[in-house]
């Protein structure tokens, strides 16, 4: 039960970081906005491979946190996060132009 509870607040805290890099790309001069897309990407990906470290160092410290074989569960979230940010990279570059 511990992993969904783990799951959900690693998807709500990127959320979070989704609308703040929605607002701000949405808001900000073009060049700069294009300068922060690729920024927000490699971001979502550092974010989930800090939280696959944080796994393995509460695994080797004894907590266990059961994400499937190969955290599957985690890797699943990952690709579910990437696809909303990938909308949401299209929702604030529509906003910009309207």
């Amino acid at each position: 039960m511990n992993e969904y509870l783990a799951l959900s607040i690693i998807f709500l805290i990127y959320l979070a970081f989704s609308f703040a890099a929605n607002q701000i790309i949405s808001k900000t001069t073009k060049g700069i906005a294009i300068a922060l897309v690729p920024l927000y990407l490699i971001t979502s990906c550092l974010y989930f491979e800090a939280i696959n470290m944080l796994h393995h160092t509460l695994r080797d410290h004894g907590i266990y946190i059961d994400l499937g074989h190969a955290d599957l569960l985690l890797i699943m979230l990952m690709m579910a996060c990437l696809i909303i940010a990938l909308i949401n990279i299209f929702m604030a570059l529509a906003k910009r132009s309207s």
